[in-house]
């Protein structure tokens, strides 16, 4: 509930926290119920007060990549707001989205915890429906797609560029495979989807 208001915000701050913890990983009952009683209030929020509790949870990301702590679990419950439309109804808005990708880029660079890779890739697929960001993330899909040394990884990262793209290039292509098998696809893509 005190989300829903305009308390101080150490409070939301806090709060966004404990729900990174119990709505990002956590036992299934848990999970549910409060993603369920999380998308519920903030499908309810009022924009400028959402807007808030955005700017809130990116500081907390941002913040989370000096300790990287709890980094999977948080990249987890941004991919369900996003598959939930909550953060698309701040599309309009002054919402900073390129900090906002930006940490979510830096959360995985160099990593090999492939989990959270894949975490970061669900986050890309729903940050592809802002168009403030949207080559932004095509251009960064494509570069992990070109570089990723990881059989799984680059497997997700063609499924997530072609739910985004619909480009059927990519169709039927075995994206297991080393990324030198797929090069001209790959040089395809970059051309028609990253911008100078």
């Amino acid at each position: 509930e005190p989300l829903t208001t305009h308390a101080h915000p150490w409070k939301h701050r806090a709060l966004l926290e404990g729900c990174i913890s119990c709505a990002g990983i956590s036992a299934e009952p848990l999970l549910q119920a409060s993603r369920s009683a999380l998308a519920l209030l903030l499908h309810m929020t009022a924009i400028d007060h959402l807007n808030n509790l955005i700017a809130t949870f990116s500081n907390i990301l941002k913040s989370m990549l000096l300790d990287n702590t709890n980094m999977h679990p948080a990249l987890e419950l941004l991919a369900f707001m996003l598959d939930m439309q909550i953060l698309q109804k701040l599309a309009s808005t002054n919402f900073k989205w390129r900090n906002l990708l930006s940490t979510v880029q830096k959360s995985h660079h160099k990593s090999n915890d492939i989990p959270k890779i894949l975490a970061a890739l669900h986050v890309y697929r729903g940050l592809a429906d802002i168009p403030a960001i949207r080559d932004d993330v095509l251009k960064k899909l494509v570069s992990m797609l070109k570089t990723n040394p990881y059989p799984r990884v680059r497997s997700s990262i063609a499924e997530t560029l072609f739910v985004v793209t619909q480009d059927p290039a990519m169709r039927d292509r075995d994206w297991l495979r080393p990324s030198s098998r797929n090069v001209e696809v790959i040089d395809m893509l970059q051309k028609r989807y990253v911008k100078s």
